[in-house]
C-alpha cells in the first residue's frame, strides 16, 4: 500500500494513534524547515506506518500519519529523514490523501514494452524514441479519474547500456515538466508513449551496438533490455 509517494504498511493504519506534539518528540532534535506549519497538521491520530532504511547514501526514513478530520478514509502525512544534525521534515502533507495500492501491484497491471526487438539511428545525434504502455489486466486502469494511479505520470526515462549491460553516464535530479497522468487503457489495451533519453554523453558516442532501458519511475515499472545501434 502507498499514501502519498510512501510505500507504507495497511496495518498501521488501524493502530490507534498518538497526539502530534508526542509523535514529533520521537524525532528530536528536529532541524527547521519551512514545510506545512504545525497548525494545519491533525492536531491527535499520528502513527508510524512506515520505514526505510539507508540504502544508496539516502537517509533512514520514517513516515507517520494521521487521520484526516474533513474527509472520511483519508489522511494526513509527515515523513522525517534522519541526518547527522538530527531529524528533519522532507514530506509535510496536511491531507487529504488516499491509500492507493502498492508500487508492485499496479505495475503488476502494466508492460512497458518496445515497439521493435532493435532500434536504429544514426550516431551524432539524440534519438527521438517510444514504447509501449499495455493494460495486461482484466479492468480499465489510468486516467485522470483512477485514484489506483492518482500519483502515477506517464513522463518515461530511457537508459543506454554498454556491452557489459552497464548504464552509461547520465543525467540525475531530472526535471520532467508538468506530469500528466498516465492514459486510459481497456484490457489489453496499449498507448504509445515518448521516452526521454537521459545519457548525457549520447551524441559522442561512436558508432556500434548499444543496450537501451526505459521505466515508469513512479511506480518502477521496466521494459526488457533491446540493442540500439549507432551508425
Amino acid at each position: 500500500m502507498q499514501l502519498g509517494s510512501f510505500e507504507i504498511e495497511g496495518a498501521a493504519l488501524e493502530v490507534e494513534g498518538v497526539d502530534l506534539r508526542t509523535a514529533f518528540r520521537d524525532f528530536e532534535p528536529l532541524q527547521p524547515d519551512h514545510l506545512v506549519a504545525d497548525g494545519r497538521l491533525p492536531a491527535g491520530g499520528w502513527r508510524i506506518v512506515g520505514q526505510l532504511g539507508p540504502a544508496s547514501g539516502d537517509p533512514a526514513q520514517v513516515a507517520i500519519a494521521a487521520p484526516f478530520p474533513d474527509e472520511q478514509g483519508s489522511w494526513a502525512l509527515v515523513v522525517f529523514a534522519h541526518e547527522p544534525l538530527g531529524w528533519r521534515r522532507v514530506v509535510s502533507h496536511p491531507g487529504p490523501l488516499y491509500p492507493t495500492p502498492g508500487r508492485a501491484e499496479r505495475r503488476a497491471r502494466l508492460t512497458l514494452s518496445w515497439p521493435h526487438a532493435s532500434l536504429i539511428f544514426p550516431s551524432g545525434s539524440t534519438p527521438e524514441i517510444h514504447v509501449s504502455l499495455r493494460n495486461v489486466s482484466h479492468q480499465p486502469v489510468g486516467g485522470p479519474d483512477d485514484k489506483d494511479y492518482s500519483d502515477d505520470d506517464q513522463h518515461v526515462l530511457a537508459f543506454l547500456l554498454d556491452r557489459s549491460g552497464a548504464p552509461l553516464p547520465h543525467a540525475t535530479g531530472i526535471n520532467r515538466g508538468t506530469p500528466l497522468s498516465i492514459p486510459r487503457l481497456r484490457p489489453g489495451e496499449e498507448a504509445d508513449l515518448p521516452a526521454l533519453l537521459v545519457t548525457s554523453i549520447i551524441e559522442t558516442l561512436p558508432p556500434g551496438d548499444y543496450g537501451v532501458k526505459a521505466v515508469l519511475p513512479t511506480m518502477e515499472l521496466w521494459s526488457d533490455v533491446v540493442q540500439i545501434t549507432l551508425i
